[in-house]
């Protein structure tokens, strides 16, 4: 599951970049706030992330009884959703646009304890090596943060602001889908883990 992780968490941190360096200026071009709004308004995507950590923690415990990888890949689903609605609803205000920034930032960074943290540390736990799970999934992680900046530049000069809110809901929908496929890997091994327990104690 160590290469899903990766990439999912490249393009978690990919989006999550995007939006704090570019989001204000979309405000402010596109959707014609001030200076002021825009710099207020894009702190909402920040504190949904903030938030959204310990929202998605008790949702993972209380309701999916611990399956973090699931959760993630739900959260990731539901980032992909919010992202394109809050750019489909752009014209519709304020408050329509802070709802869906707030519930887009909770998804996409409330993640990132589980994509970096414990998910890779439990897959080293069965190899001894947990430091080096993390390490490798942070790391390349990294990777969105240092191509975004000349990607999403490229896409709005090219394309308009539309471009670079088609790449974030493309890039998450994908850290989805690969986080789906750790998510079947994961259960497929928990199941085999189970037969082959199930069998020595019948043997």
């Amino acid at each position: 599951m160590v290469p899903e992780l990766c990439w999912a968490s490249c393009c978690v941190k990919l989006v999550r970049y995007c939006m704090y360096m570019w989001l204000p200026m979309y405000l402010y071009q596109a959707l014609n706030y001030t200076k002021v709004q825009a710099g207020y308004l894009s702190t909402v995507f920040e504190i949904g992330g903030v938030l959204g950590t310990a929202m998605l923690g008790v949702f993972v415990k209380r309701f999916l009884q611990g399956r973090a990888i699931y959760g993630v890949t739900l959260a990731l689903f539901g980032s992909t959703l919010f992202m394109a609605l809050f750019q489909y609803t752009g014209h519709m205000g304020l408050t329509v646009n802070a709802l869906f920034m707030f519930m887009a930032g909770a998804c996409n960074c409330g993640v990132d304890p589980y994509l970096t943290g414990s998910i890779p540390a439990e897959i080293g736990e069965r190899e001894n090596a947990q430091a080096a799970a993390s390490g490798l999934v942070n790391g390349f992680g990294g990777l969105g943060p240092i191509i975004e900046g000349p990607i999403v530049g490229w896409i709005a000069d090219a394309y308009g602001w539309t471009g670079p809110f088609y790449l974030m809901v493309g890039m998450s929908l994908l850290g989805s889908v690969t986080m789906l496929r750790a998510s079947r890997i994961d259960q497929s091994i928990k199941q085999a883990q189970f037969m082959g327990t199930i069998t020595s104690e019948t043997a």
